[in-house]
């Protein structure tokens, strides 16, 4: 893979990484729980002892998604950014993904072929006036279309 390809890709990982980071740093801090969810995930000790004590969500999702771009980068650089994401539990956005024409993310998956070509049929069955009894012994009547 040539660098600058990873590079784009990279980007594209620190983006969505934020955009999750700031997610579930909002549902730390409506729980309470805000300044342990960022202790648990390894940013806290960069982040200013201040701001850790206001507790400023605005303040805090900023300087923590600044902090985690920096952490991505170096991990990148020094060869353990799959550990590194899986520490932020977010390892799934290391795997290219493709966006569909509905807009949602799916994973890049090899199509599988039929192993052989499939083939048009056209039934013919009794319609709803026929009586019961008719339609339990008629049989249905396939033709191929070609």
């Amino acid at each position: 893979m040539k660098r600058g390809h990873f590079d784009e890709r990279l980007d594209e990982i620190m983006v969505r990484a934020a955009m999750r980071l700031q997610e579930r740093m909002r549902l730390a801090y409506f729980r309470g729980n805000l300044t342990g969810y960022l202790e648990r995930i390894g940013l806290a000790d960069e982040i200013d002892p201040e701001r850790l004590k206001r507790g400023s969500l605005l303040e805090l999702q900023d300087e923590a998604a600044i902090i985690m771009a920096a952490k991505i980068r170096q991990a990148r650089s020094k060869g353990y950014l799959k550990e590194w994401m899986k520490t932020l539990n977010m390892q799934e956005l290391l795997v290219k993904n493709t966006v569909s024409s509905h807009g949602s993310s799916t994973p890049v998956k090899p199509k599988k072929q039929p192993s052989c070509p499939l083939k048009m049929v056209k039934g013919k069955h009794c319609s709803e006036t026929c009586g019961i009894a008719e339609r339990k012994t008629s049989k249905p009547q396939f033709t191929l279309i070609q």
